[in-house]
């Protein structure tokens, strides 16, 4: 296999990779597929079934106990396909500000929106197309760690929390 940056020499290697595309710094997928270039080093991460990952981490971040940070309620929106006005009319909100001040954490969400957001995950068919530019506003953050892995014969993602 050839680089597609420079046409060198290319390798598969499975290793630990902080999953950071996905606008949460605390998500780590646990021996990903990694394409890395011997000549440039360039790294091409290889993700099969990227729906079910990014909704197992959706499902992971809806269970947790407390309030939900900023970058998670933005994470779960994009995953669910709302744009911001399109999530404030959704729940019921005067407008985008306010989901905007939710996400940069510029003010609390409440109980009551936190657990609507939490059961629309649990509830709601997700997008299943992710243009890059959907998560490209995503910032980083987070509070515990998520290790995500594939695993079985029929490559299910798994994720489980580690304490920080």
């Amino acid at each position: 296999m050839k680089c597609l940056e420079c046409g060198g020499s290319v390798r598969t290697v499975r290793q630990p990779y902080r999953y950071k595309e996905s606008g949460l710094d605390n998500v780590y997928l646990h021996e990903a597929e990694l394409r890395v270039c011997e000549q440039c080093k360039e790294v091409e991460l290889l993700l099969p079934r990227i729906d079910q990952l990014h909704g197992v981490i959706a499902k992971v971040i809806a269970e947790k106990s407390g309030a939900l940070a900023g970058k998670e309620i933005r994470f779960l929106r994009t995953y669910l396909g709302f744009s911001q006005t399109d999530f404030a009319k959704a729940i019921g909100v005067h407008g985008k500000a306010t989901v905007s001040r939710w996400e940069n954490e510029g003010r609390p969400m409440g109980k009551t929106y936190d657990r609507f957001l939490r059961l629309m995950v649990f509830n709601e068919k997700p997008i299943t197309f992710y243009p890059k530019d959907k998560f490209a506003e995503l910032g980083e953050g987070g509070v515990k760690k998520v290790k995500v892995n594939v695993t079985g014969k029929n490559n299910e993602w798994t994720a489980e929390l580690e304490a920080r």
